[in-house]
């Protein structure tokens, strides 16, 4: 009766690690880009730049304006890849809105309660 014991153990560990293998090759690796924003609407101004990283199901912006760090923004991303966000910043109010998909792709925002809009281009 102990070898059977013996084998079903090692059968239990054998499985083990195949679950936990298989979960770790299925998960998506970390996407990192960076994004120029240009004004599309109004004359606030140029000089926005992005560092995007991208996990399943988030998206983190690191925004700097003419080289030094503004903000941070995290965004949660839908089952298609597209996400929205409210924040604030050194401009005020400003909306994120992530088109879908997964990778580099295009980024909008524009400034609530004023006339400022960009559109991001992935670099």
């Amino acid at each position: 009766m102990r070898p059977i014991l013996g084998v079903a153990k090692a059968g239990l560990v054998s499985v083990g690690l195949l679950l936990a293998t298989s979960s770790l090759l299925g998960q998506t690796s970390v996407t990192e880009w960076s994004s120029i924003a240009h004004t599309t609407n109004a004359a606030c101004g140029d000089g926005f730049l992005a560092k995007i990283v991208e996990q399943p199901g988030t998206m983190k912006l690191t925004l700097f304006f003419n080289g030094r760090k503004a903000s941070d923004v995290t965004v949660k991303l839908s089952a298609d890849g597209s996400g929205r966000v409210e924040t604030s910043g050194i401009i005020g109010r400003v909306v994120y809105e992530i088109s879908s998909g997964t990778g580099k792709r295009s980024i909008s925002s524009f400034q609530i309660g004023g006339t400022c809009q960009w559109s991001w281009t992935p670099t």
